[in-house]
């Protein structure tokens, strides 16, 4: 089970999401996953929401992303899932079951 994330208090202005609260644990495997300034990723639902860790007083905020705010309803007490920050973008073909796969044969265009 991956690291989670539990949302104690939402700051929503115009030019930013703000998520507050705590992290079960900072690592997973021995990895650091969460650490201040550091870009990371959240999984709520299908949707993995990309943003910024910073550490506040043992408490942990998260700035999302501004072209991630509208992937996902938050909520204060909502419980979510850390991605390390190492898989990035690519993580998304994993967990966003929208995105499809189409199979393609490669046709070399050189005569080597």
């Amino acid at each position: 089970m991956f690291p989670t994330f539990k949302i104690e208090n939402i700051l929503n202005s115009e030019k930013q999401l703000e998520l507050f609260g705590i992290i079960s644990s900072d690592s997973n495997d021995g990895e650091k996953w969460v650490e201040d300034k550091r870009v990371g990723s959240i999984v709520i639902d299908d949707s993995v929401i990309f943003g910024r860790w910073h550490e506040q007083n043992n408490k942990w905020k998260f700035v999302v992303d501004l072209d991630d705010i509208s992937k996902a309803n938050f909520f204060v007490g909502q419980k979510v899932e850390l991605v390390s920050f190492y898989w990035g973008e690519r993580v998304e073909l994993v967990i966003d079951k929208s995105i499809k796969c189409k199979k393609a044969i490669y046709t070399a265009t050189d005569k080597n």
